[in-house]
C-alpha cells in the first residue's frame, strides 16, 4: 500500500484531499436540506451530486485508459461545479434573512456555517480544478 502511494502523482493527492474537503460540507447539508424550500432547489440534490462526483471522480483514478478518464474526470467536474451552485442556491436565503437582520425565508443564526462550509467546498472544486493541470 505504501508503494502504490509513493508512485502517484501529486494531482492524485489533490483530488483525494478535494473529495475530503467537498465532503465535510455535505455531512452539514444532509440535516438541512429539511429547512430549505424546494423552490430554491434546496440542499438534497447538492448532496446526490457531490456523492455521486466522489465515488465516480475515485472510481476513474483508477481507470487504465487515461483519455477515457479525463472525459469522466471532467464530466464530474461539471457536476461538481452544479452541486456547488445548489449549495449556494439553497443558502442564499438564510444569507438574505443575516444581512437584513430578519427571520422570514431561513435562519439567520446558519449564516457563519454556510460562509466556513462554502468556503470548504469551493476549496475543494478548485482542488479538482487544479488536479486536471498536474496530471
Amino acid at each position: 500500500m505504501l508503494n502504490f502511494l509513493k508512485k502517484q502523482p501529486i494531482s492524485f493527492y489533490l483530488i483525494i484531499i478535494g473529495c475530503l474537503l467537498v465532503l465535510i460540507p455535505t455531512f452539514y447539508m444532509i440535516p438541512n436540506y429539511i429547512r430549505t424550500p424546494d423552490f430554491v432547489g434546496g440542499y438534497l440534490l447538492s448532496v446526490i451530486f457531490v456523492f455521486a462526483f466522489i465515488v465516480i471522480r475515485v472510481g476513474a483514478l483508477f481507470i487504465k485508459n487515461k483519455r477515457i478518464a479525463n472525459y469522466i474526470a471532467l464530466l464530474v467536474f461539471v457536476m461538481l461545479c452544479f452541486a456547488f451552485a445548489l449549495y449556494l442556491q439553497g443558502s442564499i436565503l438564510s444569507t438574505i434573512d443575516h444581512i437584513f437582520n430578519i427571520v422570514m425565508w431561513g435562519d439567520p443564526t446558519q449564516f457563519p456555517f454556510i460562509v466556513v462550509f462554502g468556503i470548504l467546498f469551493l476549496l475543494g472544486v478548485l482542488s479538482n480544478l487544479v488536479s486536471f493541470w498536474l496530471e
